[in-house]
């Protein structure tokens, strides 16, 4: 409890931060509440944001796709991450072809693909035992 409430209230430190135009002071404060173990969608937006602001393009793309990851369908996200990409000038190209399950993997929540996971494991253990009868 103290621990949330003392994360609140750097996170209330950061976006009074944000509002008084002291970008460095605002990501430091999100950059410490992730090392402290704080993991949420919301977070890595707005780190992005500071990232952005402050012109370090390549570091907020990666906040952003971290928040990807929470919040798979969040249109804030995605359009923070279209518009930044857009602004990279390489043209790279992956070294490995995507996983064929890579487009689900990237449209589910990390919970989600748990359920997912968990659920088509039951069915198979479900088939393996109704074979052995």
């Amino acid at each position: 409890m103290i621990w949330s409430i003392a994360l609140a209230a750097g996170l209330d430190g950061a976006a009074d931060a944000v509002a008084s135009g002291d970008l460095a002071a605002a990501g430091d404060a999100y950059t410490e509440a992730i090392a402290s173990g704080a993991m949420s969608a919301d977070l890595f937006y707005n780190l992005g944001n500071v990232l952005y602001r402050q012109d370090r393009v390549a570091e907020a793309i990666l906040a952003w796709r971290r928040a990807a990851v929470l919040a798979p369908r969040d249109p804030d996200v995605a359009a923070n991450l279209e518009f930044a990409r857009r602004r990279v000038v390489d043209d790279l190209v992956a070294a490995d072809p995507c996983p064929p399950w890579a487009p689900w993997q990237a449209a589910l929540t990390p919970g989600e693909g748990q359920w997912l996971g968990g659920a088509l494991a039951g069915l198979g253990l479900l088939a393996l035992a109704s074979r052995r009868r």
